[in-house]
């Protein structure tokens, strides 16, 4: 018995050996990700201003600061 291509994907579906992720799935996994990458940038920021400041450079933190915070 031979079987052709789309036949062979229905009986893929149906076993249950792909799953398409659906939009709200993809969103809240592309929105958590944006989340987690944005949280690690303003950490990232803030211990180098950290550093900075120990440093000695004189960088004033409320720049950066309303920078971060956003509109």
């Amino acid at each position: 018995m031979r079987l052709d291509i789309p036949t062979m994907l229905v009986l893929a579906l149906m076993a249950g050996g792909c799953r398409r992720e659906n939009f709200d799935d993809q969103w809240h996994r592309k929105s958590d990700e944006a989340s987690k990458t944005a949280s690690a940038m303003e950490r990232d920021m803030q211990a180098r201003l950290r550093v900075a400041q120990q440093a000695g450079h004189g960088l004033d933190a409320s720049p950066v600061e309303a920078a971060s915070s956003g509109p």
